[in-house]
């Protein structure tokens, strides 16, 4: 009967819900056992991983001899620009047409190049010297496509040939061909990069020294914009703090 007297009044009475709920403590030796094993990961990344350190710097992609820019060799009026931007073209095939007190003249190119972009147009009158087109030359018996990036010449100095490098702008990556021995100048970036190339982008930071990467694939296309991630030096972590 008393069983039945405390059942009874078990379920007359209300749920007491706002007793706080007691968990179970977790064991010291579980939370000791957790932090270990995070210290002991923690010290072997620190002694057998690496994270690397790295440069960046911006380029373009271009062949061994640059882009040149091609000057009108007499003055007169252009009356027809016969290559388009993109174009291949022959040594001596013709560039633009020129007419002047001796008649209409066909100038050609003087190498064998891709065009960059022409410079001129029919109608407009030229001065001799005056930029006409700017030409991506073919005239090295190597001529693939590389990405030469301009590294600020304070960091340039970690730079070796053989480095490996990370590629922004095009498929890939690369390696290190070849270091520049001084910095650039403006002069120096045009000569290399067609004269009316605007290179105040590669100067902004301060000096820069031009470093070639090979890439690891062939690439199709050039006078594209590209990033360069160098890897001077893969660093244990626990280095950082034992120098």
């Amino acid at each position: 009967m008393k069983f039945r007297k405390r059942a009874l009044e078990s379920l007359e009475s209300p749920e007491q819900l706002d007793e706080v709920a007691r968990l179970a403590p977790v064991p010291a030796w579980l939370t000791a056992l957790a932090l270990t094993l995070v210290v002991v990961a923690a010290g072997a990344w620190s002694v057998f991983g690496t994270v690397p350190k790295t440069v960046s710097a911006s380029g373009v992609l271009t062949r061994a001899s640059g882009v040149s820019t091609v000057d009108a060799t007499r003055a007169g009026l252009v009356t027809g620009v016969l290559a388009r931007s993109g174009e291949r073209l022959e040594k001596g095939q013709a560039l633009y047409e020129l007419t002047d007190d001796g008649g209409t003249v066909t100038v050609g190119s003087p190498w064998t190049a891709y065009v960059v972009g022409t410079l001129v147009s029919p109608g407009q009158w030229v001065e001799t010297g005056t930029g006409v087109a700017n030409l991506e030359r073919l005239d090295t018996p190597d001529d693939r496509v590389r990405a030469v990036v301009y590294v600020a010449a304070s960091a340039a100095r970690s730079v070796r040939a053989g480095m490996r490098v990370e590629l922004t702008g095009v498929p890939g990556a690369g390696v290190v061909r070849e270091v520049g021995s001084f910095p650039e100048t403006a002069d120096s970036l045009r000569a290399f990069l067609g004269r009316t190339r605007d290179v105040t982008p590669f100067l902004a930071g301060g000096p820069v020294v031009a470093v070639i990467v090979e890439p690891t694939g062939d690439l199709a296309r050039s006078q594209g914009v590209v990033t360069a991630r160098i890897t001077i030096a893969d660093e244990r972590p626990v280095d950082w703090l034992f120098p």
